[in-house]
């Protein structure tokens, strides 16, 4: 074995143009390393209690790594809350989870967890760690290392640093760019097809940056700045967005609940136009609700709350309150919302047709990319409404006040009674 791999590392010194990605330790000793590491900061760290954060981050990381492709060997993961205020998360081979108290303060929800977790998991299944041992060893002096080198003591930092645990162990040896590039793609993947929320990833990456000042978290000492990486994340988000899309219009996005350190569920402000409109999707047409999810007190209507993990259709909701709340993609198809509140709601995309909407309000709402086909729209407030590319195709807009709405793009004039609603100084 050794042999070989010393073989390898000639050819890599005469080769001008070296082998990427190269994995020189067997994935089973990876893997050993990582539950070694794994043991060893559960002794030095304080491991959290108390049950509700245990439950809420463990539903999000069984989610993540059910969907994980994972080829290292990996049957069961284990995933451990430590107390501290390190705004962090790692994962290591061997399926080991850590999670910091202190990130979980800035994830405000768990779309934003899952981002993090997603993303240390795809360092995993991607085998970074040994990529990144790998050219360790090499540039320390070839192969007369990997016999030696794992089994002595005085390389044991650098061996932790390589599986994920560098700064505790007081050396730093980051991920390269396109390691942290393709860990956070992969992220944004498993999180959108574990049923959480892509979009959320973009206002977690924006609360990471804020939250150790100019300088940011140690988390982010190493990795790209929060606009490269926001800026990646958009370019990347159309087709996870369409996976969580569909789990949402099916009734199965995942529901982990509120996060323990943030009053009511944590709901981030909606996600900027910018990102919606590079990565929006069009609803799936909806399907029968979910009975067991559309009863949780979880998809009952509120104010101030995120619902983007419920199905609202076929039910009778008149004068439900959804101001402030976001309802962006979801379906209400076929419900009776008659004097229902949605002032400034975030419903982009949602899905209004055949719906009886009288009476309700949708002041000051974003409802672009809406559908509110052959929907009754009677006596609706949509006064600065952004409606733009919304669908009213046969809706009854009689009565409805569109005062200084946005309707540019948008199918208005195939609705019914136009000539009886209010279009004053609407965009059309």
């Amino acid at each position: 074995m050794l042999r070989g791999l010393f073989v390898l590392f000639l050819l890599m010194l005469c080769n001008p143009f070296p082998v990427l990605a190269l994995k020189l330790v067997p994935q089973s000793m990876m893997n050993s390393m990582g539950k070694d590491a794994f043991k060893d900061i559960k002794k030095k760290t304080p491991i959290e209690k108390d049950p509700k954060i245990n439950e809420y981050v463990q539903c999000i990381g069984n989610a993540i790594v059910k969907h994980s492709k994972d080829d290292t060997g990996v049957k069961k993961w284990e995933i451990v809350v430590f107390a501290s205020d390190a705004v962090n998360a790692f994962a290591l081979p061997g399926g080991k989870i850590g999670v910091y108290t202190g990130l979980m303060k800035v994830a405000e929800n768990q779309h934003q967890l899952a981002t993090v977790m997603g993303h240390e998991v795809g360092h995993v299944t991607a085998e970074h760690g040994n990529q990144r041992m790998s050219s360790s060893l090499a540039s320390q002096g070839g192969l007369l290392l990997l016999g030696g080198a794992l089994s002595d003591n005085k390389y044991q930092s650098e061996i932790m640093g390589a599986v994920g645990l560098g700064v505790q162990y007081g050396v730093l040896l980051p991920y390269g760019r396109s390691h942290e590039s393709e860990a956070d793609i992969i992220g944004l993947k498993l999180m959108a097809k574990a049923g959480f929320d892509p979009r959320e990833s973009v206002n977690l990456w924006k609360n990471m940056s804020k939250a150790g000042g100019g300088g940011g978290p140690e988390f982010l000492s190493t990795h790209p700045s929060h606009k490269t990486r926001i800026s990646d994340l958009k370019k990347n988000m159309k087709s996870p967005l369409r996976d969580y899309q569909k789990l949402v219009d099916a009734g199965k996005a995942t529901n982990c609940g509120p996060s323990p350190f943030h009053s009511g569920d944590g709901t981030s402000e909606p996600v900027p136009e910018t990102v919606a409109t590079a990565a929006a999707v069009s609803p799936s047409p909806a399907k029968a609700p979910n009975p067991a999810q559309t009863s949780s007190s979880a998809c009952q209507p509120a104010s101030n709350k995120d619902l983007r993990h419920c199905n609202f259709s076929n039910r009778n909701l008149d004068g439900a309150n959804f101001s402030n709340t976001n309802v962006s993609g979801i379906s209400f198809k076929k419900s009776s919302l008659r004097d229902a509140n949605f002032h400034k709601a975030n419903c982009r995309g949602t899905n209004f047709d055949h719906t009886t909407l009288e009476g309700a309000t949708f002041t000051n709402v974003d409802c672009e990319k809406a559908k509110f086909n052959k929907a009754n729209l009677q006596k609706v407030d949509f006064t600065k409404a952004k409606l733009k590319d919304a669908n009213f195709r046969k809706a009854n807009v009689k009565g409805a006040n569109f005062k200084k709405a946005d309707l540019q793009k948008s199918n208005i004039d195939l609705a019914k009674n136009t000539s009886k609603a209010n279009f004053e100084k609407a965009k059309k």
